[in-house]
């Protein structure tokens, strides 16, 4: 019908899926973004709502921001954006396993801390190596999977100990 050629025509889902993005109903960017997708929207299009997602994911906190990382994640169409997610979601991660050390580096974290770090520390490490593609951020990928590194030698010691 002309209706919905005219809809194809001018990505309707697509811009409807940057309005629930907008007002922060992930889901139904989800559903608009798949039939967008079907309409004939470029994976180049659904790549850059991704990364919108995913970028409004790291002004968030917490589960909001993971929410909406994931989502990114979800309808991301190229390799590149979910490494996006990837290295994003790794940073939270690790920061979220720092944030159970002592502050200053001249007190051993507790052996609790210890054990409640290592498994996020471990998460972060899993999901930087997912995001090798994401070139953007090859320095500071290497730099916190190298610190990840020390910080599970070193917290090994002390949660088994």
């Amino acid at each position: 019908t002309r209706a919905a050629a005219l809809d194809t025509a001018l990505n309707v889902s697509y811009q409807l899926a940057g309005f629930a993005a907008q007002e922060g109903n992930l889901a139904e960017v989800v559903a608009l973004v798949d039939k967008a997708a079907l309409e004939g929207t470029t994976p180049d299009e659904i790549d850059l709502l991704a990364q919108s997602l995913i970028g409004q994911g790291t002004t968030k906190q917490g589960d909001a921001a993971l929410t909406w990382i994931n989502t990114g994640r979800k309808i991301a169409r190229t390799d590149v954006t979910r490494a996006m997610a990837d290295y994003y979601e790794g940073s939270l991660a690790y920061n979220q396993a720092m944030s159970y050390l002592p502050a200053n580096n001249t007190t051993a974290p507790s052996k609790s801390a210890a054990q409640r770090a290592v498994p996020v520390f471990r998460r972060a490490k899993a999901l930087m190596q997912g995001a090798s593609a994401f070139s953007a951020a090859a320095e500071a990928r290497r730099q916190i999977l190298s610190n990840i590194d020390q910080y599970l030698e070193y917290l090994q010691q002390i949660a088994n100990g």
